[in-house]
Order: structure tokens, then sequence, then C-alpha cells
């Protein structure tokens, strides 16, 4: 009976961290004029959902968000709206597989125990994977996973803060609905500048899918662009 009640309960647990991984929605491409009020009417003409995370800087949006929803049905009737025009810029949806970490980009000068202090102030870190080179080196890059969904949300609003003189590049790491982990197909492991690379902020580079300020054929002209 022990044994069949530790079944039930590994069961529910792992239903319920499924719940959880598929009821968030990643929203792309978005109008910087856009409000977060704004996001969430849209997406709730179809369904009940909440925008959990809308960063900004210098009071405008910096082109992404990411909502919540109760029920996994909910969210797949939002899926209708990807590539479709709001606010006079095609958006784009990618459904999260995994509760979602964060990519960090930094100076490689910068000391491990600089990265890991800035970061659990959000909140408590699961897991945090710092890359080096062949020679031991930082690369400047890590994937953070915190135990909470608010310390995700928290260190978001990290993008572009100043770390030891530098600013950071923080992103949403996730899989998509092809397993592909976000930010993966640029240059370099985590982010660059490939086709949906979340480090594309204010400045983006080449990317189809530059952010504020890219080139690409889908960046955002950004403040002060042509």
């Amino acid at each position: 009976q022990k044994k069949r009640n530790a079944q039930d309960e590994a069961r529910e647990g792992h239903s319920k961290a499924r719940k959880i991984a598929h009821c968030f929605l990643h929203a792309k491409n978005l109008s910087f004029e856009t409000t977060a009020d704004e996001v969430q009417e849209l997406f709730k003409e179809l369904a009940s959902c909440k925008v959990v995370s809308y960063p900004m800087e210098d009071g405008k949006g910096m082109g992404f968000a990411v909502l919540k929803f109760e029920k996994l049905q909910d969210l797949e009737k939002c899926l209708k709206l990807d590539k479709t025009e709001f606010c006079g810029r095609t958006i784009y949806l990618e459904k999260v597989l995994v509760m979602p970490g964060i990519f960090v980009r930094y100076s490689p000068e910068t000391a491990d125990e600089d990265i890991k202090e800035k970061f659990s102030k959000c909140g408590a870190i699961a897991n945090i994977d710092i890359k080096n080179d062949e020679e031991g080196k930082s690369r400047g890059i890590c994937l953070i996973k915190y135990d909470s969904e608010d310390a995700i949300w928290k260190a978001l609003l990290l993008n572009r803060t100043e770390l030891n003189g530098e600013k950071l590049k923080v992103a949403l790491s996730y899989r998509n609905s092809k397993g592909e982990l976000s930010g993966s197909k640029g240059r370099g492991e985590y982010g660059g500048s490939g086709r949906t690379s979340n480090f594309r902020g204010r400045g983006g580079g080449s990317g189809r899918r530059g952010g504020r300020g890219g080139s690409g054929r889908r960046g955002g002209r950004g403040r002060g662009g042509n």
C-alpha cells in the first residue's frame, strides 16, 4: 500500500509539473509602445490568462512578454494569434515546454561569484551553469534555473542593468515546440545573432527577428532608429 501511495504521489507531482510547464506563452516582436494591459486584453479575448513578465526600459516595453494560463487548452486557443498583426507588428508566439530559466550574457572578466550574488537576490537558485572555454576561462555566458516562478520574472528585469561597469543581457530560457533551446541558433551556445535569439535587445544584432534597433528582416527600428 505504501509503495502504491508513493507511486501515486510521484504521478501526481509529475502531473502538476507538466501543468506548470505547459501553461506559459512567450510573445515576441511586440511593439515597444504597447502596454502590458493591452497585451493581456488581446489574449483575454480568447482565454483567461495573466501577463507575468513584461520588461520595460525608459518607460517603454522591450518587445516581449510572458503570459501564464491556468489551463493548457486556453493557451492552445491563443496560439492562433501567432504571426498575426498587433499594434503594427507581426507577433510570434511560442509555448514554453518546461519551467523556464534565464540566459545571461556578461563580461568574461566578471567573477562567477559576482554573477551568483547578483542573481541570487531574485530568489533561490536551483542550478547555475557557467560556460568556460577550453582553457577553463569564462565565456561570459551562463544558464540559471530558479526554484520559483517569481524569481524568473524578477531576474528578467535585470536585463541591461550594470554589473562591474558592464551591461548584462538577460533572456528567457526554454525549449520550444520543436525541442530547441531558445536562443541556441545563433553564434555560440547561448544566444548570439541567430534567427530566434532572445539576446537581441536594444541595439540588437542581425538576426531575422532582431530586437530593438536590430537590422534583421523582423527587427524593430528601435528608439532613435531609422
